[in-house]
């Protein structure tokens, strides 16, 4: 499974919808622990490619954001 499936299989397994703000505490202890140290790495920039691709929209702090679900996020984990 690359990232960004692991990404996605996470948020599906805690139910997580559109609006949903995936936050820096959540992330950090719950998920990128369970990551390869080159999969940590590659986190902020999968998560900005998934932003630019409107599956998140990142709000606040630019070196540790948060990110909230799209409507198109919640109809690929749900459909």
């Amino acid at each position: 499974m690359n990232l960004r499936e692991k990404i996605f299989a996470h948020l599906k397994e805690l139910n997580f919808a559109e609006n949903y703000l995936w936050t820096p505490p959540q992330y950090l202890n719950a998920f990128l622990i369970e990551l390869n140290p080159v999969e940590k790495k590659n986190f902020s920039q999968t998560m900005q490619e998934l932003c630019d691709e409107n599956f998140f929209i990142s709000e606040g702090d630019s070196q540790l954001p948060s990110y909230r679900l799209t409507k198109k996020t919640e109809e690929l984990l749900y459909k």
